[in-house]
């Protein structure tokens, strides 16, 4: 996870970014405003203003969103001898699995950017502008590497030094607070809906063997320490 190596120069030409997104994301600019400019300021018969009587900026959708904050100034994220690596282990039929294990909020990122290169999406791997195209998407007999089921995401929480003292709760992926009895409380009232699927596992072994498990099933896992 680097910014700092320059993608390939037909990469760059397909994304084809205007000048200012690229001075924006130097000076740590926010990339996207989503601006409503009221032309009807009389309010309606019921007090209310008409969506009519608004204009909004033509708005880009979250994953051109993403695209632009990932490659926008012509840089990598995840740094590209990983993913040799892994065409190098596909290439000797070699057994493995990927686990993605972040102290930092960087796991949606490395997920997405993971993912399109499973596709065949990755403007360094697509096929296009003389790059190669290539896919762990489960088609020609590939591995399925993507992080597509919630199980294969987890938060860890830690409470001392000891391993015996930390909890993995898996399927979930974003740490709603720090706080281990608050987040759980919440998982089981106000998030209960969302994350009715969430198991809290607390003895290290049970932990091991379910990551074991899940590499089994999706050969792929993301999970976010505790820091």
């Amino acid at each position: 996870m680097l910014k700092a190596l320059n993608l390939p120069k037909g990469a760059k030409e397909e994304l084809n970014y205007p000048h200012d997104l690229i001075e924006k994301i130097q000076n740590g600019a926010p990339l996207f405003e989503e601006e409503e400019k009221n032309l009807d300021t009389e309010p309606n018969e019921d007090g209310e203003f008409d969506d009519e009587g608004k204009e909004k900026k033509e708005t880009l959708t979250d994953e051109q969103k993403m695209m632009m904050t990932m490659f926008g100034e012509g840089k990598y994220h995840l740094i590209p001898s990983f993913f040799r690596t892994l065409i190098t282990l596909k290439k000797q039929k070699r057994e493995f699995a990927i686990c993605f294990r972040t102290y930092g909020e960087d796991l949606q990122k490395i997920e997405w950017e993971f993912n399109q290169f499973c596709q065949g999406l990755h403007p360094c791997f697509s096929g296009r502008n003389g790059t190669p195209l290539i896919k762990f998407d489960g088609t020609k007999g590939t591995k399925d590497l993507k992080i597509r089921d919630e199980c294969q995401k987890g938060l860890y929480f830690r409470f001392s030094n000891e391993i015996k003292d930390s909890k993995l709760l898996q399927g979930i992926s974003t740490r709603h607070s720090n706080d281990f009895d608050e987040l759980n409380e919440m998982i089981n009232n106000e998030l209960a809906d969302k994350y009715e699927d969430v198991n809290v596992i607390s003895d290290p072994i049970q932990q091991y063997q379910a990551m074991l498990e899940t590499f089994k099933k999706f050969s792929s896992m993301a999970i976010q320490d505790d820091f």
